[in-house]
């Protein structure tokens, strides 16, 4: 990311500020000499955090800011984690005529879709994009986005309530094995681990809790030793779900106690929250039996 690092320089003077001033809390005095001399930085986190100490709007200091989508990584992590509204700052950046390969404009139209459902409640928009999405990946075999679109058009139809069981249950099925089938790699994990949770839900909205189960242990694989492990305890939680509706809650408790402890393990809050809920309402109806 380029950056007007003469302008970073001279609000820090004029405030009286010292480069560790600036670093504090958000990076090193390295990378705040970096961005000064050398006019760039790293993430859009960071310089945002940078200019809202300096008081000084992020678009005075950078440079055709994201503009050509080449520091897409931020979005990922900003979905991931749930930070919609940053996540939607960032696109409002891009320029998607300034986007340079074919790739890059897939991912940017899916995570246009993703946000106008999840954060704007445009399902037209939303479907808009997804379909530019499969439009973008004709006859491209396991693309995630492409997927993804699919399955946000489902989360659409459900959200809308027009759909029909039968079609929905083939779709689902057909999207799940595609699923299953890409190669977890750290380029995309973000984006599968979202997408994975996303037709184990599906399913147990249609009350399919078996093939959620079998869902489950077709992707957990992928899962328990890489750098997400700590989304397993979320996983964990849908499993236990589908236990517990087919009959099975001791299995069901089973699963809550080792999503509690790995949610301990990697300080994963909300998942800790649900695991517990889970578990005391379950317990309550072992203890009805």
């Amino acid at each position: 990311m380029n950056i007007k690092g003469d302008v970073i320089r001279n609000c820090r003077l004029a405030k009286g500020l010292t480069q560790t001033d600036i670093s504090k809390g958000i990076c090193t005095q390295a990378n705040i000499s970096n961005i000064e001399h050398n006019g760039t930085c790293p993430s859009i986190t960071t310089i945002s955090s940078i200019c809202n100490r300096l008081e000084i709007p992020i678009d005075k200091v950078i440079i055709d800011i994201n503009s050509t989508f080449n520091h897409s990584e931020d979005i990922d992590n900003y979905i991931f984690n749930n930070e919609l509204i940053k996540a939607d700052e960032y696109m409002d950046q891009v320029n998607y005529d300034l986007i340079e390969t074919k790739n890059s404009r897939i991912k940017y139209c899916y995570c246009q879709g993703y946000l106008n459902f999840h954060l704007h409640k445009n399902s037209n928009k939303a479907m808009f994009f997804y379909n530019q999405v499969n439009l973008l990946c004709k006859n491209m075999l396991n693309n995630i986005y492409s997927v993804g679109a699919s399955i946000g058009m489902l989360e659409i139809y459900l959200y809308e309530n027009n759909f029909s069981i039968r079609h929905l249950i083939m779709q689902i099925n057909i999207l799940g094995k595609e699923l299953s089938n890409i190669s977890f790699k750290e380029s995309n994990g973000q984006f599968l681990i979202i997408l994975y949770l996303k037709v184990i839900k599906i399913y147990q909205f249609l009350n399919l809790h078996e093939e959620a189960l079998k869902f489950y242990e077709s992707i957990i694989c992928n899962l328990k030793n890489n750098f997400l492990a700590f989304k397993l305890c979320e996983l964990k939680n849908l499993k236990a779900l589908s236990l517990f509706k087919i009959g099975k809650t001791n299995d069901a408790l089973k699963h809550l106690n080792f999503a509690i402890h790995m949610g301990e393990f990697y300080s994963n809050i909300e998942s800790i929250n649900e695991s517990q809920r889970l578990y005391v309402l379950f317990k309550k109806d072992a203890v009805k039996e």
